[in-house]
């Protein structure tokens, strides 16, 4: 009695496949290389990918920098959000074919028009400057410390309030002093029973004044005269405030009947706490 008996062998390798790879070393690099590479070290992540076309194999290699910054609740919360329409498939942050990072902008904010008040924001050098009593750049419009006046930028907008300003005053001048009741400008000293201020009252008059610094923006005249009254007898009571905001600048004049009530003031009232201030009172300087 014959037995058959049959053996199973391993079927042939493709042959048209074969010739496909061209060799077994490239099919080995193929399937090695065939996904991306990624490594991180000291910052630095580096990403290798292997690209094939018609014109041959490329391999291509990106590093990026790994930067680690701290951020706000809310912005760490946006970076979750879940990206749609062409980006819905995109890795968290931004990707370089759909967004564009442009450089960081600085700025800087001066007082315009309507007189906000100017943020000065000085850098070491001119801190350095400032401090050793050394020359640095400054500009008499925009009082800022980044230009010359000559080459400001608004230069020509601060130079047109200046001539309204001008003409406005060359106005008044020219009107003078007339009747009153005519509707028509009429000086302070010429208005009612006032006398004329000569030179000499002007002169007793600032040698009889105070200067105030260090003033609680909070404090008015009534203020002032209530405290300077309890010294002698006030005559005038000047604050100085800015033009456009109509703020305290921190000082004021007060001037009083006689030069020695001035001096008791200055005596009695010269580091006197205000508030949560400590006033300087001392003699006025003299125009001349």
């Amino acid at each position: 009695m014959a037995v058959t008996t049959a053996s199973t062998a391993p079927p042939l390798p493709n042959l048209s496949s074969i010739s496909a790879i061209g060799s077994w070393a490239e099919a080995v690099e193929q399937e090695t290389l065939g996904g991306a590479h990624e490594s991180t070290k000291d910052g630095i992540k580096i990403v290798t990918d292997i690209i094939s076309d018609d014109t041959g194999k490329y391999k291509v290699v990106t590093t990026f920098k790994v930067v680690t910054k701290k951020v706000s609740r809310p912005i760490a919360e946006r970076k979750k959000w879940k990206k749609f329409g062409q980006c819905k498939n995109d890795g968290p942050g931004p990707h370089v074919s759909t967004t564009y990072v442009a450089e960081e902008v600085l700025m800087q904010f001066i007082r315009n028009r309507a007189g906000e008040q100017q943020l000065d924001i000085g850098d070491e050098g001119t801190k350095v400057a400032t401090t050793t009593g050394g020359s640095f750049t400054h500009c008499r419009y925009c009082k800022s410390d980044e230009h010359w006046s000559v080459s400001c930028p608004y230069k020509s907008m601060y130079a047109k309030d200046d001539e309204e300003d001008l003409e406005s005053k060359e106005k008044d001048t020219k009107l003078g002093p007339t009747v009153p009741g005519s509707g028509k400008y009429v000086a302070p000293g010429m208005r009612g029973d006032r006398p004329a201020v000569t030179g000499g009252a002007e002169r007793r008059s600032e040698e009889n004044t105070c200067r105030v610094t260090n003033l609680p923006e909070e404090c008015d005249e009534m203020e002032l005269r209530a405290l300077f009254g309890t010294v002698g007898t006030v005559n005038r009571v000047f604050i100085a405030k800015d033009k456009h905001t109509n703020k305290p600048k921190g000082f004021a004049f007060v001037t009083f009947e006689h030069r020695s009530q001035t001096e008791a003031a200055i005596q009695k009232l010269n580091g006197y706490k205000l508030d949560h201030l400590v006033l300087k009172v001392e003699w006025t300087r003299p125009n001349n």
